[in-house]
């Protein structure tokens, strides 16, 4: 069970990377 813990991390950095890129975008699409 404790090899599931690194995983579930390294999938969380990736969706936050990925929510903070669209939410940047949506900010640059915003400001137009």
């Amino acid at each position: 069970m404790t090899s599931l813990i690194p995983t579930n991390n390294n999938t969380n950095n990736i969706n936050n990377k990925e929510l903070k890129i669209k939410i940047e975008v949506g900010l640059e699409l915003g400001a137009r």
